[in-house]
């Protein structure tokens, strides 16, 4: 094993090792974003909440889904996407944003790919509370299925790993996290969030099954639903990690020292 893979992998195993540290900081910077206000990060429940009344009363009713049924649907995708893809997104800029620590405190790059995690889940966490909060009142929640305890933390390390693979190179050539960012918005719209993949035939729905992204989604809304995810959601989930895992390895292995030069 050459030494730049030893040590990319050492990067990671020390990102883990750090965990009460990167714990900590997360709830702290949530807390500091959110200082002074009444409802804290709850505030983002309130996006949750409009987006999910808005898509599932506007494509619910085109598409002739009844309502009831649909707003769960939607408001659990949306709850799904921001993290999986969301997430994403906003790992892409994670050196560029922590360069004011990164160039006073040596730490694993893969301890502010953990931290970015770690408010993700915060964030996550708060939504999923008024998401159970808004179904249980209307009368429409569904008790989760168990596998939801292997399905979000595969979920969670697609989204880390991910995250690495488009921070590293975005912080050399900045172009890299606008593409990410555009990309991410044009996936909302190809990834069945609010809409149905049943819906979708031929070309279409070739286009959906091969996108990995209808799959991350369906590990997190499907067990949050009462059902579990098929064999292809596993698969797809299963498979993206580790490749995510690769490219992150190979990726930390060639710019892991250069990255504080790039800042």
């Amino acid at each position: 094993m050459s030494h730049a893979l030893r040590a990319a992998l050492t990067d990671l195993a020390d990102g883990i090792r750090l965990a009460p540290l990167w714990t900590s900081l997360g709830w702290e910077q949530t807390i500091g974003r959110f200082r002074r206000t009444l409802l804290g990060p709850f505030w983002l429940s309130t996006t949750l909440l409009s987006m999910g009344f808005a898509l599932s009363f506007v494509f619910g009713g085109m598409m002739g889904t009844p309502w009831r049924e649909s707003f769960p649907y939607v408001l659990a995708g949306i709850l799904a996407w921001g993290m999986v893809g969301s997430g994403i997104g906003e790992g892409a800029n994670m050196f560029i944003n922590g360069a004011g620590m990164m160039q006073v405190q040596r730490l694993p790059l893969s301890f502010h790919a953990w931290l970015s995690l770690m408010r993700i889940l915060i964030n996550f966490a708060a939504q999923l509370i008024t998401y159970w909060a808004v179904l249980l009142v209307l009368g429409l929640a569904a008790i989760p299925s168990w596998t939801i305890i292997l399905s979000l933390p595969l979920a969670l390390l697609a989204t880390l790993l991910a995250s690495l693979v488009v921070a590293l190179p975005s912080t050399r050539f900045r172009d890299i996290g606008f593409m990410v960012g555009f990309a991410i918005q044009l996936l909302f719209f190809m990834t069945p969030v609010f809409w149905r993949a049943e819906n979708s035939t031929g070309l279409r729905h070739m286009v959906v099954e091969y996108n990995p992204f209808t799959h991350l989604v369906a590990l997190i809304r499907t067990p949050l639903l009462g059902q579990a995810p098929t064999i292809s959601d596993w698969t797809w989930g299963l498979g993206w990690t580790a490749t995510m895992l690769v490219l992150a390895v190979i990726l930390l292995a060639a710019l892991r020292k250069r990255v504080i030069f790039w800042l």
